[in-house]
C-alpha cells in the first residue's frame, strides 16, 4: 500500500503538532502552581517530609494538611518536624518558629529561573531580588 504525497504531508504536520503540544503542556514549566503557592497564606506546623520523585513537605493547618515540594533552599536547611510556619499572602515570604522563637524569615518556595521567564509570570514579581525566589 502506497501513501500519497498529500497524505504523507498531513501525517507529518500531525506529528509536528503533537510534538509541539507535548512540549508546550508537558515539558515547559508552567508557573501556574508556583503562583498559587505564592498567593496562598496559612499558619501551621511542619509534620513530615517524604520523597516521591522529589522531596515533599507536609504542613498541618488546623484539621487539613498542605503538601508542597520545592521549598526555598535556605528554608530547607533549617526546617525541622514540629516547627511552626506563617506563610504571608501574595508574597513568597514566610516566618519559621521553633520553641516560640523566630529562626527564619525569607522565601517560602524555590522558583526556577525558567519559570520566572515564562510569559505568564506576573509582571509585579519579575524584578524581585534573587533571595525572593528562594535561591
Amino acid at each position: 500500500m502506497k501513501i500519497s504525497k498529500k497524505m504523507g504531508n498531513l501525517i507529518f504536520i500531525g506529528f509536528v503538532v503533537i510534538i509541539f503540544l507535548f512540549f508546550r503542556f508537558c515539558v515547559v514549566p508552567n508557573p501556574k502552581f508556583d503562583i498559587e503557592k505564592i498567593n496562598k497564606s496559612f499558619q501551621g506546623r511542619f509534620i513530615k517530609t517524604y520523597f516521591l520523585k522529589s522531596n515533599h513537605y507536609v504542613f498541618q493547618i488546623g484539621k487539613d494538611q498542605y503538601d508542597t515540594g520545592f521549598l526555598a533552599f535556605p528554608l530547607i536547611d533549617v526546617i525541622q518536624v514540629g516547627d511552626s510556619i506563617v506563610k504571608f499572602p501574595n508574597d513568597n515570604k514566610c516566618k519559621l518558629y521553633r520553641n516560640n522563637q523566630q529562626i527564619y524569615e525569607g522565601a517560602f518556595i524555590f522558583v526556577a529561573e525558567v519559570v520566572r521567564e515564562n510569559y505568564t509570570w506576573p509582571e509585579k514579581w519579575r524584578n524581585k531580588p534573587r533571595e525572593w525566589y528562594g535561591e
